[in-house]
């Protein structure tokens, strides 16, 4: 399963092989010690996602729910930031959320990029997550009403 947004982006789901684990893999190792282990993502593989831009240029995982959709990640490789993959990725993410009533997630307070991103589409913030990521780094969660 796949869609084409614009000319070569495509957003698939599953990653099926150990290529295209390896490259989202990658991805996520430019978080340093906020990464997830290799295990962990292997098991969230099913939930996870695919940006293409002729590679793996990024990923989402969420988590459905009866009427939530959960989004776990989105991760644009540091090479291709700045493009408009995340907004590529949630449009993506709004369409899987069809039928839901909202879409919900969790960021790092200090993350104002991505917080930026959010409030653009229309997020709204919910609550303060103290201690939310550990070490004192607190979590702020924004969620967008669908219906």
């Amino acid at each position: 399963r796949s869609f084409h947004v614009t000319g070569v982006q495509t957003c698939a789901l599953p990653i099926s092989t150990i290529k295209d684990f390896k490259s989202i893999y990658e991805i996520e190792k430019q978080f340093g010690e906020d990464a997830f282990s290799e295990r962990s993502m292997k098991n969230l593989l099913s939930k996870t996602y695919v940006c293409i831009d002729k590679k793996i240029v990024g990923y989402f995982t969420i988590f459905k729910y009866k009427k939530t959709c959960r989004i776990y990640s989105i991760i644009v490789d540091k090479d291709h930031r700045g493009k408009g993959y995340s907004k590529i990725m949630h449009s993506k993410i709004v369409s899987l959320s069809k039928g839901m009533e909202r879409i919900v997630l969790e960021v790092y307070k200090k993350n104002t990029k991505a917080i930026r991103l959010y409030e653009s589409l229309g997020y709204e913030k919910i609550s303060i997550l103290e201690d939310y990521y550990g070490d004192g780094k607190d979590g702020i969660k924004y969620e967008l009403r669908l219906k």
